[in-house]
């Protein structure tokens, strides 16, 4: 058998960070594949890239309206409401919108 070049990636999410307020962007982990017993494998070079991510931009009102309407919440009729509603009852404040622990709270109720 002939030489042959074999190369696997992965990605694996090591701490949460701050994934654990905003789960809806957390990256899919791509594991890499398991050998089976017995497969041998010479292997030729290793490398390991770190990084660090960046939580996502706040959302703007108009793309937290996109949200609401792609997950079924609210109806065209009242969900122009929402925004001001979530901002009077302490939910989120208004740095493009930022929720509160009170939100998230509300969210995962």
């Amino acid at each position: 058998m002939g030489e042959l070049t074999l190369r696997s990636h992965g990605a694996q999410t090591v701490k949460a960070g701050f994934y654990e307020i905003y789960p809806y962007f957390r990256p899919r982990d791509d594991p890499i594949p398991r050998l089976r017993v017995g497969e041998k494998l010479r292997i030729v070079s290793i490398g390991l890239h770190g990084g660090r991510t960046e939580p996502p931009n706040r959302l703007t009102e108009a793309e937290l309206l996109k949200l609401m309407e792609e997950n079924g919440i609210g109806t065209d009729a009242t969900r122009a409401t929402y925004p001001k509603l979530i901002l009077d009852r302490g939910y989120a404040i208004k740095e493009g919108v930022f929720s509160r622990r009170m939100g998230l709270d509300v969210v995962r109720a």
